[in-house]
């Protein structure tokens, strides 16, 4: 069983090099990194050369969308792991538990997360993910912590390339509406790297919020979309305050 990991990538250069660690140095082999980088200037591109086993390429792209689909229309794995250029593996592991998991009958593994801040690891709370938490909650998700059969992803389209801030929300939602089910694990599989470069904060906090209005509109996902507005509105107000 071959596992592909797709990494999107732009200017993590300083962060890079441990992505790529956490996967070369798994104990399970059989598998490739893809990585799409959307044509950095940070040294990023001198790290990928240093590295023969990556399948890579350098090239102005429309974001982090785009970049996941171009490493998806390469894969050549039967299992799709999608790890980011700032965050990590938690332990050189995962790929050996995660292949042990799947069966002929299973479609999508997830496992725990953590965060990275101020060089500590803390282990994010566990819970379940399933049709209902992601259907009522748009901000509980494991997508790095995610793994996924190739056909899966085909059957469902891959990404769509018109977000650029929570395209992993509507990827479970669109896996959810086609019945499949992951079978979830407490074990730790990712590390995110909390910093002030990061896609996840709070000067993006307005389109992350269209976004999932647009998504939560579209699936008539509306008590979702009433959480997500409150929350919203109470960050949008201690921001102002601030």
């Amino acid at each position: 069983m071959k596992i592909s990991i797709i990494t999107p990538s732009f200017n993590q250069g300083e962060y890079i090099e441990q992505t790529i660690l956490s996967v070369l140095n798994q104990s399970y082999k059989n598998f490739e990194h893809i990585i799409c980088d959307g044509g950095s200037t940070d040294g990023t591109v001198d790290i990928l050369k240093k590295y023969k086993h990556l399948v890579w390429v350098s090239e102005k792209d429309a974001g982090q969308s785009d970049a996941l689909n171009k490493a998806l229309s390469i894969c050549t794995g039967d299992i799709i792991g999608w790890i980011n250029s700032d965050d990590y593996y938690h332990s050189d592991d995962i790929f050996e538990y995660v292949t042990s998991k799947f069966t002929p009958q299973t479609n999508w593994v997830i496992g725990g997360t953590s965060k990275l801040r101020n060089h500590t690891v803390i282990l994010n709370p566990y819970k379940t993910i399933s049709k209902k938490s992601v259907f009522t909650n748009c901000d509980y998700l494991r997508s790095p912590a995610s793994f996924y059969k190739h056909d899966m992803l085909k059957d469902v389209g891959g990404i769509n390339k018109n977000l650029h801030q929570v395209m992993d929300y509507e990827l479970y939602i669109k896996l959810f509406k086609k019945n499949y089910t992951p079978i979830n694990f407490k074990k730790t599989f990712t590390v995110f790297r909390v910093h002030p470069e990061q896609k996840t904060n709070p000067n993006n906090l307005l389109q992350q919020f269209k976004e999932v209005a647009r998504i939560n509109f579209k699936y008539k996902l509306y008590y979702s979309l009433f959480k997500k507005s409150i929350k919203f509105f109470t960050q949008y107000i201690i921001l102002k305050i601030k």
